[in-house]
């Protein structure tokens, strides 16, 4: 699910450079890494602190002698579906017993995992565990997907993460389905996303069709929405955690709530949490509210259109640097071909002033997400009414052999020289 920080100190020492990004397009990193010591070029739409900047201003900025360097925001001393048969109620009080060091009453103990699930291959590794891919012994044709984690690495974080999912109920979000534990593990049980992760298709892709990317970006705004209305921030919005439903890709589930946070109304939080590519300016400075999953969809999008960050650095203090000063561009080369409205979308969203953004419910109604949303629905529904023609016409056919064999004999034709009729027709 990619790695998450509370300061980049803690990567590095992962051995994680969090300015390395491995969907960057074949040499666009070192190229990247050269372009953000010139000054912007003529052609390229640069951006500094969320506006188009002047020759001038970009000549400025781009002198890293006359930068102000930001050193401590890499300060190691940082601060750092639904259980259908429980009520939200019961899943507060398991909370209030995990911290109370009790065993959370949704974990159901077990002595042999494998009486009730089948396991059928291992489909990923992350920093917690392993997922497998199984299906419930008492039938066949429902996968799921588990993961096991040991123990030892089972944290708090991951309980209020299930006591979260179990009471999110929404078509876009990765649906929890049970927990379980035995002597060596905990097994997480969720539904099963055959299509992979966004990232990997951006990986596959290098970057991805501005109707499609506006499709993914549709239902993360209105996943978003959900999550908003009911004071849940995401704060970890980002490709790895962005997967399809399906192969076709056309349906994505959010997941990955573990930095997520149930807030009072208004609630302002403090500590430095995310992913760094990812991370809105107000993260830096301690202080931030819901916005910053707007931030972040802001950020996807630019990635998933040209297949790199628009903010990068030669290091985290150079990274961090560039998303507090909002300094980013639109390089000619990559984004001739995509649209002003796509264009106008992100640097609405990646603006320093929180409360200058698009809302949720702004963002679902700028152009650029209403336009090819529309387009991307008249398409679907040609192509159904396209199918359904066909589906006519195949039925016309079938009666017309039907009559015609019926009428050429006192009886209705065999059923062999039906069949035949309907190869001749394919």
């Amino acid at each position: 699910m990619g790695a998450t920080i509370s300061n980049c100190c803690q990567l590095e020492a992962e051995g994680i450079s969090p300015y390395q990004n491995s969907y960057l397009n074949p040499g666009k990193a070192r190229e990247l890494s050269k372009r953000s010591n010139k000054v912007g070029k003529k052609k390229n739409v640069r951006f500094v602190d969320g506006k188009k900047s002047t020759a001038e201003q970009q000549s400025t900025c781009n002198a890293s002698s006359n930068r102000e360097e930001y050193s401590h925001l890499a300060d190691a001393s940082s601060p750092s579906k639904k259980c259908m048969d429980l009520e939200r109620h019961n899943a507060n009080a398991s909370l209030r017993n995990s911290q109370s060091g009790l065993e959370p009453s949704f974990i159901k103990h077990v002595q042999d995992i494998k009486s009730i699930f089948v396991f059928d291959e291992k489909i990923g590794d992350g920093k917690f565990g392993t997922v497998f891919l199984a299906h419930p012994r008492n039938d066949l044709e429902s996968n799921v997907a588990i993961k096991l984690i040991p123990q030892e690495s089972f944290s708090h974080r991951i309980e209020k993460e299930l006591l979260l999912l179990k009471n999110i109920d929404h078509n876009n979000v990765i649906r929890y389905i049970s927990a379980y534990k035995d002597n060596e593990y905990y097994y997480i049980v969720t539904e099963h996303c055959e299509g992979g992760e966004l990232f990997q298709k951006i990986t596959d892709d290098g970057c991805i069709d501005e109707l499609e990317a506006c499709g993914i970006i549709h239902q993360v705004l209105k996943t978003v929405k959900f999550l908003h209305d009911k004071e849940i921030c995401h704060r970890d919005i980002k490709p790895e955690n962005i997967l399809f439903k399906r192969k076709d890709h056309n349906k994505i589930k959010l997941i990955d709530f573990g930095l997520s946070k149930q807030l009072l109304k208004g609630e302002v939080m403090h500590k430095k949490l995310g992913t760094p590519y990812y991370l809105a300016p107000e993260i830096l400075e301690e202080r931030y509210e819901k916005e910053v999953d707007l931030w972040s969809i802001g950020v996807v999008t630019y990635v998933v259109l040209c297949g790199y960050p628009p903010f990068y650095g030669n290091d985290a203090k150079e990274l961090f640097t560039n998303i507090y000063h909002v300094d980013y561009e639109f390089c000619e080369e990559d984004w001739s071909f995509i649209s002003d409205e796509a264009k106008d979308f992100i640097s609405r969203l990646l603006l320093k002033n929180p409360k200058e953004r698009l809302t949720v419910d702004q963002a679902l109604e700028h152009p650029w997400i209403l336009s090819n949303f529309m387009q991307s629905e008249n398409s679907i529904k040609q192509e159904l009414n396209s199918n359904c023609s066909d589906v006519h016409q195949l039925r016309k056919k079938e009666l017309d052999y039907t009559t015609e064999a019926c009428s050429k004999s006192s009886e209705c034709a065999t059923l062999d020289s039906y069949e035949k009729s309907l190869a001749e027709m394919f």
